[in-house]
């Protein structure tokens, strides 16, 4: 199992770097990130767009995990000291998440999500009854599945950018970039193209949010 992770900032490389770099020493470790010399023992894809996305850190990932052909475990960069280590030797298919949201695209976010809603609809995609998994920290399995996920999430990309900028005033991560909720698209299609997920409080030693 090899990890990946998402660094963007000198700030956030400032703070979390240290305890990336401690565990890639034991760990191989994949970072997509803009400060690449604060990330030396890891195997570093600089980050080169001129914007902030959130969206490419689950692009990086299902990438990844397509590229090497092996379960990847996924860790946001300031969860790393929280991780249980022991989710290293899963060796299932089911990828995991460490907690789930049920919401309603239509009732809980109103008019924000109807341009990605007229998207779903109009390709055939299920979105009403779909768990939402928080994409914080998860495994995912290489399956050759994995490359249809990866399509539709480019596909998908563009507009689930233009929807969630720096306009949109749903959620406080537009201060920092776009692209965000990015777990909604994840979670989605995996289940349209019936990848199999599951709970697991393997993952970290704690209740994560």
């Amino acid at each position: 199992m090899k990890t990946i992770t998402f660094s963007i900032s000198r700030e956030w490389a400032n703070l979390y770097s240290e305890s990336v770099n401690n565990y890639a020493l034991n760990f191989p470790t994949h970072i997509l990130t803009d400060t690449p010399a604060k990330f030396s023992n890891c195997i570093v894809t600089e980050y080169d767009k001129e914007y902030f996305s959130y969206y490419e850190k689950i692009l990086f990932a299902v990438k990844k995990c397509i590229e090497l052909k092996d379960t990847i475990l996924f860790l946001d960069v300031d969860s790393f000291n929280s991780l249980n280590t022991s989710i290293l030797d899963y060796t299932e298919q089911s990828a995991l998440f460490h907690r789930y949201y049920v919401t309603d695209l239509i009732t809980d976010w109103g008019n924000e999500f109807n341009p990605i809603i007229d998207y779903f609809e109009e390709n055939d995609i299920e979105y009403k009854d779909v768990k939402i998994f928080h994409e914080r920290g998860f495994v995912l399995p290489y399956t050759p599945s994995l490359s249809k996920v990866y399509d539709d999430l480019i596909k998908i990309q563009s507009l689930w950018e233009k929807t969630f900028d720096r306009e949109c005033d749903i959620l406080k991560y537009n201060k920092s970039g776009v692209g965000f909720v990015e777990g909604i698209a994840l979670s989605i299609m995996l289940t349209h193209n019936n990848i199999k997920s599951e709970i697991s409080d393997k993952i970290f030693y704690k209740p994560l949010l």
